[in-house]
């Protein structure tokens, strides 16, 4: 039988209907870092579909630094209005110096994406220390139902082509505490940026209903985390 000390008992998980809306709502009036803020090569796409995560960012938040290795997204949002855009490797953020002291970082579905994900979290975690600080992070759930069932039932690994790694509460709560951050609240969401109006609906209700009765397979998982 496994060890009791490799069993990690999932907690209360809490479902946000409205990603977009639960992250704006941090930001309000507070000066904010949003890394991976072009979404680039889907930049035009969400913005014409008003699914940018960094547009409503801009129009709530005191300050917006937006920050990307995109120079391509980040032109083109440059050219749309956007101001406060930074081309940076979000690996090397110890070498990123800002104007003001961020008070919420923004981390969607950014962390799936790195060679060095601890890098990342020790550049994030030096931007915390010496303000109170949020770090909110989203990533895709590593027991999804979008995962298991197309690998159960017909041998299909559904991923994007870029990503490095899955990521679950235990591994995502473990690899925080590494770097001094704690998770202080944990959330189930569905990533809709990309998407159709259509297909928006029918991922929100899909994930609403199974969230309701097993949260622990959702879409997407999201934690509200601090420097401890």
């Amino acid at each position: 039988m496994p060890s009791k000390h490799m069993t990690y008992k999932i907690g209360h998980l809490t479902p946000v209907r409205d990603r977009t809306a639960f992250i704006t709502n941090l930001c309000e009036g507070r000066c904010v870092m949003h890394l991976g803020c072009a979404a680039w090569p889907l930049t035009e796409q969400q913005l014409r579909d008003g699914t940018l995560l960094h547009e409503p960012i801009s129009k709530v938040a005191r300050r917006a630094y937006g920050v990307d290795l995109s120079e391509e997204g980040l032109e083109f949002l440059r050219a749309r209005g956007f101001k406060d855009l930074i081309r940076w490797d979000v690996e090397k953020l110890d070498e990123l110096q800002l104007d003001d002291p961020v008070e919420v970082i923004i981390a969607g579905e950014v962390m799936e994406h790195l060679s060095n994900p601890g890098l990342f979290l020790r550049g994030v975690s030096r931007f915390m220390k010496h303000h109170k600080s949020k770090l909110i992070i989203s990533v895709p759930n590593a027991f999804s139902y979008r995962h298991f069932l197309p690998v159960l039932l017909t041998k299909t690994e559904y991923v994007m082509p870029d990503h490095t790694a899955y990521y679950s509460f235990s591994t995502l709560s473990e690899l925080l505490q590494r770097h001094d951050l704690q998770i202080n609240e944990c959330y189930t969401c569905t990533c809709t940026e990309g998407s159709s109006t259509v297909k928006r609906f029918l991922k929100r209700t899909l994930n609403t209903a199974v969230a309701g009765t097993f949260p622990q397979v959702s879409e997407g998982l999201m934690v509200v985390a601090e420097v401890v």
